[in-house]
């Protein structure tokens, strides 16, 4: 045999040995984490044959746990809220760059919070169309 397929038999093995050698700890359950968003999405992977993503917003004993936000959020389908996003979550929309989302910071605190998505185009730069691609991945407030 190569040296080089030995070497990696060897490795493979040391991890497999090591991986065994950890102590079993059960991850969070269904009855830990109720959260309607988290259980909507799970719902939705399962429907489409998707192995579930188990979020918990609240810490699990003594684990902590978020929801992720931001660009995250985006890719697993969670809309980033216009009222309490920072700059860089707000960045992780299409459109809005450095400029943009300080723009959006300024007026939230000038004129209070945004009561639609579609309030928004009172900020300069953010046209209808723009307006219209934060649709879906934007809320403004509690849904």
């Amino acid at each position: 045999m190569d040296e080089r397929v030995c070497a990696a038999a060897i490795w493979v093995l040391a991890a497999v040995l090591a991986f065994r050698a950890l102590p079993e700890r059960p991850g969070p359950t269904r009855a830990d984490c109720p959260d309607p968003w988290r259980l909507a999405v799970e719902a939705e992977e399962e429907a489409r044959g998707r192995l579930p993503l188990l979020l918990c917003p609240d810490g699990i004993g003594e684990r902590a746990a978020s929801l992720p936000r931001g660009a995250a959020g985006l890719l697993l389908g969670r809309p980033i809220d216009l009222n309490e996003a920072t700059e860089e979550e707000l960045q992780a929309l299409p459109g809005i760059g450095p400029g943009l989302a300080r723009r959006l910071l300024e007026d939230r605190e000038r004129n209070g919070p945004f009561r639609s998505v579609d309030e928004v185009a009172r900020v300069r730069g953010l046209g209808t169309a723009r307006v219209a691609a934060l649709r879906g991945l934007a809320t403004a407030g509690a849904r």
